[in-house]
């Protein structure tokens, strides 16, 4: 018999293929008695085939296919590359073509889901895909059982049916997100050890809250008790700042100020508007306190 391709180009300059096949014709002793043969253009065939070609080695995925029987036909570079396969080398050799059967898939490779169970082979991806199963982002992690390789790879499952639904080729599609996977799980410890910290912080500052509103209560309690000594005394007590501005004043003081003609002096008025309308008393008066406010001790009546 006789196969072969043949290019031809055409007067216009276009090139077509044409496939050539012959088998010989043997009379009852076997003599061949003649050759029957075809040719057939194959120019479309080719085109299409080698542009399938193109973008199943030039997918970033990988992509597996297999039949209803479990038999590899596709397992693109890619693929390859992921479950460590080389070019020519046992299942996945080749883009197309016989490629290995599942259970020989399954005795070179094991996986188990993220929290660390086995993954049932019933449950693995391409499985899936053969019982009609359809589902996206389906994440295991995997290991090569002769080399150790692991790594997580998420997987996307499709089904191929015949008009009746039955189950005709199971597809894949993988990439490895190991990287990704140990990011998310970097990022959610760095997230616990946040909010762990921020927890420790809010406990400290509750601490100290409760300490600061004890000492506030402290205070106003002290600060309750003073006022009322100071307003209670029969002395004459007034407090000014460097503006003459009365700060703290008891009642005996201020009667005092009224009986000497003035205004009743409250916190925050000044000293030299309480006697105004008595210019030798308010001189008096704010030279006595200015020499308070320079530091000199001293009585005066």
């Amino acid at each position: 018999g006789y196969e072969a391709d043949w290019r031809f180009v055409l007067p216009d300059g276009a090139e077509r293929i044409l496939h050539a096949l012959s088998r010989p014709v043997t009379d009852s002793e076997g003599r061949v008695v003649k050759v029957v043969g075809t040719m057939m253009d194959v120019t479309e065939h080719r085109r299409i085939a080698a542009e399938r070609e193109a973008i199943l080695t030039h997918m970033r995925e990988g992509l597996i296919v297999a039949d209803s029987a479990g038999n590899f036909l596709v397992m693109n570079p890619a693929a390859r590359r992921l479950f460590g396969y080389r070019e020519g080398s046992g299942a996945g050799a080749g883009t197309e073509g016989a490629c290995g059967h599942l259970d020989e898939f399954w005795q070179t490779f094991e996986m188990w889901y993220l929290d660390g169970r086995p993954m049932p082979t019933e449950e693995q991806p391409l499985a899936r895909a053969l019982r009609g199963e359809a589902l996206s982002s389906y994440e295991a992690r995997v290991r090569r059982r002769d080399t150790g390789a692991t790594w997580i790879g998420s997987f996307g499952i499709s089904p191929v049916s015949d008009h009746e639904g039955r189950p005709l080729l199971g597809l894949i599609t993988v990439r490895n997100v190991t990287a990704q996977k140990e990011m998310e799980k970097a990022l959610q410890a760095a997230h616990d050890d946040l909010e762990r910290r921020v927890g420790e912080r809010t406990a400290d500052l509750d601490i100290l809250n409760k300490y600061l509103q004890t000492a506030h209560g402290a205070l106003r309690f002290s600060n309750d008790r003073l006022t009322g000594i100071i307003d209670g005394t029969k002395d004459l007590i007034a407090a000014l700042d460097l503006n003459f501005r009365f700060i703290a004043v008891n009642e005996a003081y201020a009667a005092q100020v009224v009986a000497m003609g003035g205004r009743k002096p409250e916190v925050g008025a000044v000293l030299t508007g309480m006697l105004a309308h008595l210019p030798g008393e308010e001189a008096r008066v704010a030279t006595n306190w200015e020499r308070a406010l320079n530091g000199e001790e001293f009585s005066a009546d």
